[in-house]
């Protein structure tokens, strides 16, 4: 369905953090799955924001860790930033992302150094667990993206 480092588009995107937000179009980054034998199989995504103000110095989200994409890279039409602290979605089934297929686009790819940049966050993210940092490392390697630092 995805490689890794897919950028996507997934439009009316009902699995949202905040009951309070409403339903929108998101911009994601698609960084791996569980091994093949789990089932259900799960699907490691990341999304990002163009609300700046969470992240300045008096920002609710100062203390998140983030990678910031400048506007009309990878296919992000404007400046977003990356939140592993808040934008991480590790509970969606490949069934829930299939069953949306037609409501989802790939428009870009980060290349290899910006994903092993997102790597080295997500090994310090105290929120995405041990065994989820692995599938990630799992999957980075089957994506030909070798030499990574095992989660400790």
């Amino acid at each position: 369905m995805f490689k890794v480092g897919d950028v996507f588009i997934w439009d009316n995107f009902p699995y949202k953090h905040d009951p309070n937000s409403e339903i929108k179009k998101r911009y994601f980054i698609y960084l791996g799955k569980t091994k093949a034998f789990v089932d259900p199989v799960y699907l490691y995504i990341v999304t990002g924001t163009t609300q700046k103000q969470y992240y300045n110095k008096d920002g609710t989200r100062k203390q998140h860790l983030t990678m910031v994409i400048p506007a009309r890279n990878y296919g992000f039409p404007e400046d977003t930033i990356i939140d592993l602290t808040f934008g991480f979605f590790e509970n969606l089934t490949e069934g829930q992302m299939i069953s949306h297929k037609h409501d989802i686009v790939v428009i870009g790819q980060l290349p290899e150094d910006r994903l092993r940049q997102l790597y080295n966050l997500i090994l310090k993210e105290t929120h995405i667990t041990k065994k989820i940092k692995f599938d990630i490392h799992n999957s980075f390697n089957l994506a030909g993206i070798s030499g990574l630092k095992k989660p400790k």
